[in-house]
This record gives C-alpha cells, structure tokens and sequence, in this order.
C-alpha cells in the first residue's frame, strides 16, 4: 500500500441507497475495490518492467561472446587475403598490342581514328610509338570478350613490360595489325592489382607476333 497511497478517509466512502428503507448507507467497499484493482495493475507493470530489463541484460551477456566470433572471421578472411594476394601465377598470352591512352579515349576511338573495342587491328605502330602522350602512358594487351563480338583488355603492363614494349615497337616494321605474345607472372585473379579492370602483369618476354 506504500505505493499508492490511500486518500482521506472522507473520500472512501461511498454512499448508496437501501431500497427497502429508503436510507443512505454508507460503504467503503466499493472505493477500496477500485484502489485495490489499480495497485495489482501497478505491481504488475513494474514486474513486467523489470521482467524486460532482465530479459535484455541478459541477451547482451550472451551477445558478446559471439561479436568475438566475428572478429575472428573477419581477421581470417583479411589473412586468407593477404595469402591469395602473395600468390602469383606464370602466364602467356598473345593479343593485340594497344597504348593506354588511345584505350582511354571517348569510346576507345584511339589517335589515330581505330576503334580499339571492335577493330583492334586497325591500330598503327606509329600512334603508339610516335606520339608521346601514347608513349607515356603505358600499354597493355587486350583479349576477345567474352559476353560479345568486342575486345577487353586482359592484362596492363608493369614499368618493366612498358619499357620492353617501347624497345619492340622501336625497331618493329609494321605499320599495324600489331600483336605479341607475352609471357609473365600476375596475382591470382581473385586478388589482382587492377588498372582499368585489368590484372598487372609483370612481364617476363615479349615478342612481336608476325
């Protein structure tokens, strides 16, 4: 009763009627019915209340442990990363020769007019020799797609296949339609180091496909 406590003693008195007298009685029962009713209702909110508090409390006890869980997984994952990403592979591959700015350029339409994505072989040597911003800016190999008729690049060059292919190029007597293969080593292709969407290759030989 501490919690709620009762009013005056005038105000739990009710008054009703005896209808065979025709007298005013007066009763305190129903008021204290009332009052009694509205404490069992406060004692079960606050036990309700107190139920939920319990309740969550204990879920954070239990919910611990499993974010421990979960920064083992992930610090596995980042170390089963870093292992795939000290894997290489040795590959060779023959495709057409393109420079990365031409490749670069508003739908691959390269310096000198070829469109590289459909008609790779229209390139000429003199655009990716003589011109200097092509000279400059790296080179790469390119493949078939593999979803269409177009062509993708399969692997950009390192600082290293870069220089081997300007020393190619240099001394080469085509005037396009220029392919070579080249042979290297590459990350594994689930953790490649990618410039435009391409794996590196560090390039190990390259020759001039007749």
């Amino acid at each position: 009763f501490f919690l709620l406590p009762f009013p005056f003693p005038l105000f739990l008195c009710n008054y009703v009627y005896d209808h065979n007298t025709n007298h005013k009685i007066t009763s305190i029962m129903p008021l204290m019915h009332k009052h009694v009713a509205i404490l069992v209702v406060s004692i079960c909110c606050a036990l309700i209340t107190s139920t939920l508090a319990t309740a969550v409390e204990d879920e954070d006890k239990h919910a611990a442990p499993a974010d421990d869980d979960d920064d083992d997984k992930l610090m596995k994952m980042n170390d089963d990363k870093l292992m795939m990403m000290n894997t290489t592979t040795t590959i060779c591959h023959t495709g057409f020769l393109i420079d990365m700015f031409c490749w670069d350029m508003p739908g691959h339409i390269a310096i000198d007019g070829a469109p590289l994505e459909t008609e790779p072989e229209k390139h000429t040597v003199h655009c990716m020799r003589d011109i200097p911003v092509c000279r400059q800016n790296g080179f790469a190999i390119l493949k078939p797609s593999t979803t269409n008729s177009t062509y993708e690049i399969a692997y950009s060059f390192d600082s290293a296949g870069n220089e081997q292919t300007l020393e190619l190029v240099d001394t080469s007597k085509k005037v396009d339609n220029y392919t070579v293969t080249v042979c290297g080593t590459a990350f594994d292709m689930g953790a490649a180091v990618f410039f435009d969407d391409a794996p590196i290759l560090n390039i190990t030989n390259m020759t001039e496909v007749s």
